[in-house]
């Protein structure tokens, strides 16, 4: 997956370089999966369409991606303010947010994406395998979109 569909628009002041990524790596002792690092790379910062999908008969929203280094909430900053809270797994990594707050996360472990629930963050739910598999529910979010008003 080289395109994504999602990003509406990018921040040249938000860029980051492969060396920024290898240091929050080496700082955090995990490695981005490649297509979060091939995201960062190209997109880091960037607005992105808010994006709706299904899974488990529950309707998920994304209006945001975590960025490194910038903006107000940075990956960095969450891994921080998560890191005294005893109920989210030190390899949960930030990843998205929906529009009530509530986060998204992918396990630097098994590569599987969590949604945590401020309301329930001790029982985090499975939404994917991988990220590659998260960023295409977004991207078809966002076809499903362009379909409809077509």
């Amino acid at each position: 997956m080289g395109k994504y569909l999602f990003v509406k628009r990018d921040d040249p002041n938000f860029k980051i370089d492969d060396e920024y990524i290898k240091e929050v790596e080496a700082r955090y002792s995990f490695s981005f999966p490649d297509i979060l690092r091939d995201y960062y790379l190209k997109h880091n910062g960037c607005d992105m369409y808010e994006t709706r999908f299904e899974k488990f008969g529950i309707e998920f929203c994304v209006i945001f991606l975590y960025d490194l280094r910038y903006g107000k909430m940075p990956i960095e900053k969450v891994m921080e303010y998560n890191k005294d809270n005893d109920s989210i797994p030190t390899t949960f990594i930030p990843l998205a947010q929906d529009e009530d707050n509530d986060d998204f996360y992918w396990d630097s472990l098994s590569e599987k994406v969590y949604f945590l629930s401020l309301s329930n963050v001790e029982h985090p739910k499975e939404i994917c395998g991988s990220v590659e598999e998260f960023f295409q529910l977004i991207n078809d979010s966002v076809k499903e979109k362009e379909n409809f008003y077509d």
